[in-house]
């Protein structure tokens, strides 16, 4: 089930990166998306799927794993810390919500068309 759960993370994390691809109305539902997510963690504090991830590998809730942070680690980055991958996820988070809202902008005042 642990890897469930990391396969789930692993597609939430690609659509949060490639939704603003999508054809109209894609890039607002993944502004939508993306908002939600960045509320969730403000107000748990984490990632569920993180939480759960934990759950079933056993985990005590304050072991040490943090799914950004680990992958980035894996990816080559491997000083990143907590906060480090924090700061890559809002970052990431901003970017692509300004992506969408460009979009969103330009099907509305017919720039794209």
């Amino acid at each position: 089930m642990a890897t469930l759960v990391y396969v789930l993370h692993v597609a939430v994390l690609a659509y949060g990166a490639l939704g603003w691809m999508m054809p109209m109305p894609g890039p607002a539902i993944h502004l939508v998306f993306l908002l939600a997510v960045r509320y969730h963690w403000h107000v748990t504090g984490g990632c569920v799927l993180t939480e759960w991830e934990k759950q079933y590998l056993g985990m005590p809730p304050e072991s040490d794993r943090h799914f950004t942070r680990d992958l980035l680690r894996r990816m080559g980055f491997r000083h990143i810390d907590d906060e480090g991958a924090y700061k890559v996820l809002t970052a990431g988070l901003g970017a692509f919500a300004a992506m969408d809202t460009v979009f969103i902008a330009g099907a509305l005042f017919g720039a794209f068309n």
